[in-house]
């Protein structure tokens, strides 16, 4: 379910809030902004939890592959260290 949360909570307080109060002032200075759309898995979500989540797992998946290119890095040390004492070896 897409849910745009900045206009709804705008046309919900629209109908509430009486002209020239505090709301359509701040209304109008945030006229300008994009509406904030997500997805929500759960009607019980908060957008702010859905945030950190994705930013959770976009961490984890940074790291996994850090550490799968220092792995990468530590293989290729060895096999170079590997490489330069078989040419030591065959040269003496």
């Amino acid at each position: 379910m897409i849910i745009s949360f900045h206009v709804l909570n705008i046309r919900s307080s629209l109908r509430s809030a009486p002209p020239g109060d505090a709301f359509e002032a701040k209304r109008r200075k945030n006229a300008h902004r994009p509406t904030f759309i997500a997805q929500r898995s759960s009607l019980n979500a908060h957008p702010s939890s859905l945030i950190t989540q994705r930013s959770a797992r976009l961490r984890q998946e940074m790291l996994s592959k850090q550490s799968e290119e220092r792995t990468f890095i530590a293989q290729l040390h060895i096999h170079t260290a590997i490489n330069l004492y078989h040419l030591t070896a065959d040269i003496t």
